[in-house]
């Protein structure tokens, strides 16, 4: 029994003496870092700030740091305002101390700033659902000092909570990026699969309708595998983009497959062919497949004018025998041409003739019948928001110029 006794308190000596984690628990204050130095990060955060306002917190438990504060929670902060770029999170008021949340934000991100390229961020597990729902500047600050396998951890964790996923996943081990689109069903990772490994999870992925079009396009390409038999069926596929890439694939040993314009008199149809068209790369005869679309030209119209420049209407014309110079060039001639502008028209997303661009520029097409009767493209209307334009340059304030595409 005496004996016992005295393994036991033998055993518990040996816990109590094992080293804990550098930094980990221990209380924030005694670090030093001050609400005035995180402010100053929060204004200037490439400058190397983070180390001026984290220069308390020895390298060595830095990363301790981080996981402690995440475990600890208390990271929501409010909107200071909304630009035209982002969401700015509100910096910490010059009373704040560890215990506030803007305060608690700010520490995380200067401290991860100042982690070492060979630094490995690694989180608890249990707590990744909970860093998942973090705004998505800290989310992507934590993922790019993370390993592949915990960025994948938390890109899924951030699906399950149906949010955007703000960080990239790729560049990706072969292993790891099959992990994440076979189990996970991650799209990013699609990018870093190759072949002749994932050429059966590639075929899959650009079949499976419940991936976006963009990523099961972007599968199609990496597999250019124009002798499967499924590939010719995808010409039919709801997804002009990917019906596009099909229609590459496939031309290349039947021509018949290249999407040229369709006699029709139905918009829809001849939209949808510009679309495979515009996707489906570079087409050995590209300026032919253009000037089937527009044989006559297309008239460029600005009737308010360019994108956040003075509402002065200008138009001109590329393509065909009436081409002109764009009137705002000068003496320096305009890089535009027909293959170009229908291009730009056909990857936007269409309703009927009405197209919106990514950076939410609109285009509207304008069709007229040929000598036939079908339709034929020959005007492209680019229309001006001068309300929302002003609300974004108001809201944006001077250091913020929306982009756009002129």
């Amino acid at each position: 029994m005496r004996w016992s006794v005295l393994l036991v308190l033998a055993a518990c000596a040996t816990r109590q003496a094992a080293p804990a984690e550098p930094g980990g628990g221990r209380d924030l204050a005694s670090y030093g870092i001050t609400a005035a130095a995180l402010r100053f990060f929060a204004d200037s955060p490439n400058d190397g700030t983070g180390a001026m306002a984290t220069a308390g917190v020895p390298p060595g438990e830095r990363s301790a740091v981080v996981r402690q504060v995440l475990r600890e929670g208390n990271l929501g902060c409010g909107i200071r305002r909304r630009g035209c770029r982002d969401d700015h999170a509100a910096w910490p008021e010059p009373w704040d101390d560890a215990t506030r949340p803007c305060f608690r934000r700010w520490l995380v991100l200067a401290v991860v700033a100042t982690l070492r390229p060979e630094d490995r961020l690694v989180l608890d597990a249990d707590n990744l659902p909970v860093v998942a729902r973090l705004d998505d500047v800290v989310v992507a600050a934590l993922a790019g000092r993370m390993s592949e396998e915990q960025r994948i951890e938390l890109a899924h964790a951030r699906v399950l909570a149906k949010r955007d996923v703000p960080f990239r996943l790729v560049p990706l081990s072969t292993q790891n990026a099959a992990r994440a689109v076979g189990a996970y069903h991650l799209e990013d990772a699609v990018r870093a699969l190759a072949l002749p490994d994932h050429a059966a999870l590639l075929g899959s992925v650009a079949r499976d309708r419940t991936f976006a079009p963009s990523t099961r396009a972007d599968a199609l390409r990496i597999l250019d595998d124009a002798a499967a038999p499924w590939v010719r069926e995808l010409l039919a596929d709801a997804s002009c983009e990917v019906a596009g890439v099909a229609a590459s694939l496939v031309a290349r040993t039947d021509p018949s497959a290249t999407p040229r314009r369709p006699r029709t008199r139905e918009p829809v149809v001849l939209m949808r062919a510009l679309c495979m068209y515009a996707h489906g790369g570079a087409w050995p005869d590209g300026a032919e497949l253009a000037a089937s679309f527009a044989p006559r030209g297309v008239e460029l119209a600005y009737p308010q004018g360019r994108p956040f420049e003075e509402p002065r209407p200008s138009a001109w014309r590329v393509g065909g025998r009436d081409a002109t110079r764009d009137p705002a060039a000068g003496t320096t001639p305009r890089l535009a041409s027909l293959e170009t502008e229908l291009r730009r028209v056909g990857r936007a997303t269409c309703a009927g003739v009405a197209c919106r661009e990514a950076d939410d520029g609109r285009i509207d097409v304008e069709l007229v019948p040929d000598d036939r009767g079908d339709l034929v493209i020959s005007r492209l209307v680019f229309p001006r928001d001068l309300a929302d334009e002003q609300a974004k340059v108001a809201a944006a304030g001077a250091d913020c110029i929306p982009s756009t595409r002129l």
